[in-house]
């Protein structure tokens, strides 16, 4: 089961067993209120207790659920921001590289040029003072360290598409057959 589908799936049945507890209630009430009979509540008191023992489960697992989805969601967030950061760090290696090569007397493509004077004015000056010190007759040609790189089409998937991290409670079913509302006055 999906992350998001088992929160809607635990909030449907939380809302069922609610109703549920809310029906024997009124129910043990109304026997308790009948005058001459002694109140026989037993059976509705331990399906109270089976209801509210199924709710805590449901809450506990919905609170670690939560959790882990959240988890994932900082995972994914720290993710992109380590690619972001390695990127960065590559950049700042091809610019190094770029820098070496211009020094050297060899020759890059302008827009590996265009890219270290942008990364550092001082590191690109610097460089071509080098050359300048290092001429060759015979200059290395070098191709671009920024070739096209195809762009990635996958998406992240969605946390709540993710499979649920966690074990799903054990519930005991309790049986309750609620009786239809009559809340319509007689006619």
């Amino acid at each position: 089961m999906r992350i998001g589908q088992a929160s809607q799936y635990y909030a449907d049945y939380l809302e069922k067993l609610r109703e549920q507890r809310n029906y024997l209630l009124r129910k043990k009430e109304e026997q308790q209120k009948e005058p001459g009979k002694a109140p026989n509540t037993d059976i509705i008191d331990l399906q109270i207790k089976e209801i509210d023992e199924n709710s805590e489960k449901i809450r506990i697992f919905t609170q670690k659920l939560q959790e882990a989805k959240m988890n994932l969601e900082n995972m994914e967030h720290d993710k992109e921001a380590i690619e972001d950061e390695k990127e960065k760090w590559e950049d700042e290696i091809k610019c190094f590289e770029i820098f070496r090569r211009i020094s050297r007397g060899d020759r890059v493509p302008p827009q590996d040029e265009k890219k270290l004077m942008e990364f550092s004015t001082e590191m690109y000056q610097a460089a071509k003072n080098l050359a300048m010190m290092n001429r060759k007759k015979d200059p290395k040609e070098y191709d671009s360290l920024w070739e096209e790189e195809p762009e990635e089409d996958e998406e992240p998937m969605d946390v709540d598409d993710r499979a649920v991290p966690i074990d799903e409670p054990q519930l005991t079913e309790v049986k309750v057959q609620m009786e239809p509302a009559m809340d319509a006055p007689a006619e």
